[in-house]
């Protein structure tokens, strides 16, 4: 009989401990003595163990805890640092410390969990309606469309960007699901019709004229936007100009047409070089017929592997500049 009272006690000794509210474990937990970093390791699984008990969803799942430090920062005024906003830990922390230590009772930190957990199942927009826009190119593009939903100029928080900082938005965004779905494929109908117009810009990326006509394409812009482009921070990669004419065709300026003019450009130039190729590179290359052997190997014009071969030589000679 004893030994029956003294297994209840234990038992109703063990449901008293297990029912503590997540004050007191946290209180409690990780006391005694710990080793390298075992006090980080634990105090960060208290901090998952209390969000997940507190939000039913694991801290992996960031989407709803940048949700939820949106709805903190800009519903109940929690005057977190910006810069937290997009890492991980420090956003953890935030929501966290807020929970903890502003509001007064595990019960009023829990309501306010349900609350948000039901503005953002409210909000949240399917993943496949966003998958089109996660590439880094769309992601920057799709940044400057979205500007006068972002009621809260979440795209000026410094430590997000990309895929993370269009989900932010849109989810923050306080709008009926079915508008913010037709929003997406509005946007989405006209990055399709802006990647249908690409094929006039393959014309920057040529094998062996490439180099060249990126160059040429750049002097233009420079000349034309002076106050936009600056001709010493040339972009090196044609993806560069793809997201370059990303914004200016947003603001009318045809593909089609600005290669066009460059044709024009890059045709004088040709024919005013004519007569200095006759005088020098022509006697050059009868004098030396290795060098248009070695440009058919190299597959780039005579003119290039003529400068190529004094860049070496000078570099060998004299070392870089």
């Amino acid at each position: 009989m004893n030994h029956d009272n003294s297994e209840n006690k234990a038992a109703k000794k063990l449901a008293d401990i297990l029912s503590r509210n997540k004050e007191d474990s946290l209180k409690q937990a990780g006391k005694g003595i710990v080793f390298d970093n075992e006090e980080y390791e634990l105090a960060a699984n208290r901090q998952d163990n209390y969000l997940e008990d507190l939000f039913k969803a694991r801290t992996s799942n960031m989407r709803l805890f940048n949700f939820a430090w949106l709805f903190l920062q800009f519903k109940e005024d929690a005057k977190f640092e910006e810069f937290n906003f997009g890492k991980k830990e420090s956003t953890l922390d935030d929501i966290e410390s807020f929970m903890l230590d502003v509001l007064t009772s595990h019960k009023i930190a829990s309501a306010l969990a349900e609350e948000i957990l039901r503005e953002f199942n409210r909000r949240a927009v399917h993943p496949e309606k966003l998958t089109w826009a996660i590439g880094p190119r769309t992601s920057r593009w799709i940044k400057n469309k979205i500007t006068p939903f972002d009621r809260y100029q979440i795209k000026r928080l410094p430590n997000i960007s990309g895929p993370q900082l269009t989900q932010a938005i849109f989810d923050f965004m306080d709008a009926d699901l079915s508008a913010k779905i037709a929003h997406l494929e509005e946007l989405k109908t006209q990055w399709d019709q802006n990647l249908k117009t690409d094929h006039h810009l393959k014309w920057l990326d040529d094998k062996v004229h490439g180099k060249e006509r990126r160059e040429l394409a750049w002097a233009a812009l420079c000349d034309k936007y002076p106050d936009r482009f600056n001709v010493v921070r040339a972009p090196s990669k044609h993806q560069d100009f793809l997201e370059i004419f990303d914004q200016l065709a947003e603001e009318g300026v045809s593909k089609r047409d600005f290669i066009k003019s460059l044709k024009g450009k890059e045709s004088k130039l040709k024919t005013a070089n004519k007569g200095r190729k006759a005088k020098n590179l022509d006697i050059l290359l009868e004098n030396h017929p290795r060098l248009k052997k070695l440009a058919e190997h190299w597959a780039v014009p005579e003119c290039i592997a003529l400068d190529r071969l004094i860049s070496e030589a000078h570099e060998k000679e004299f070392g870089k500049e």
